[in-house]
């Protein structure tokens, strides 16, 4: 399995445009979106988007609020950075995420406790970084890829998790070109859930 995750949208038009190819290909991802950041979820057409993320059976998940270091934030500063994303969600598509994944990839003690006590299940990380946020070169993304492919397989692990983000003008191209790269080695393209074997949203609130 291979996990196509998109970090730090929701965004007008490269989300948008990322919808589109993965409704041609009949394939679903999952978005770790931020309430503010390159997006602002308070406005109309950002609130069109993610209800449009989740209503074509995308997972939507949490990346915090304003995208912070949290290591550098207190306990309940961290709490609040989840819940005031979760609520947010909620407002507009009734579900409210249970998987995470803390910006940067950082996280302490509080972070794992915040999460614990909002009853998330997972806080998910990545192993193939496809680097997208530093280079708009997707033959570069495309190589990172094939390299974490062969590491993962040398490893002998039965799939990966890729780090890709929703503002890289080169996004909508890389992931174009990703899909038959990732068929050809044999791989079967899922949400991050179904990749952890979670559930994407709490049942019991």
């Amino acid at each position: 399995m291979f996990a196509l995750t998109y970090d730090d949208g929701v965004l007008t038009n490269y989300d948008a445009y990322l919808l589109d190819v993965l409704k041609l290909f009949k394939l679903k991802a999952s978005w770790f979106i931020n309430g503010r950041n390159f997006g602002d979820i308070t406005t109309p057409v950002t609130q069109e988007l993610v209800k449009r993320v989740y209503t074509e059976g995308h997972d939507l998940l949490s990346h915090t609020y304003t995208h912070p270091h949290l290591p550098t934030l207190t306990y309940e500063q961290q709490k609040d950075e989840l819940q005031k994303l979760e609520d947010a969600i909620y407002s507009l598509v009734r579900v409210r995420p249970q998987i995470m994944r803390p910006p940067y990839g950082e996280f302490n003690e509080d972070t794992l406790r915040a999460a614990w006590d909002l009853r998330y299940r997972a806080s998910v990380i990545w192993n193939i970084d496809t680097n997208d946020y530093n280079t708009q070169s997707v033959t570069d993304s495309l190589d990172r890829v094939k390299v974490g492919l062969d590491v993962c397989k040398r490893n002998g692990l039965g799939g990966a998790i890729s780090l890709s983000h929703s503002f890289p003008t080169s996004t909508v191209n890389f992931t174009l070109q990703l899909i038959p790269v990732l068929y050809a080695a044999g791989y079967r393209i899922v949400k991050v859930s179904e990749c952890i074997g979670e559930d994407p949203y709490k049942r019991d609130f």
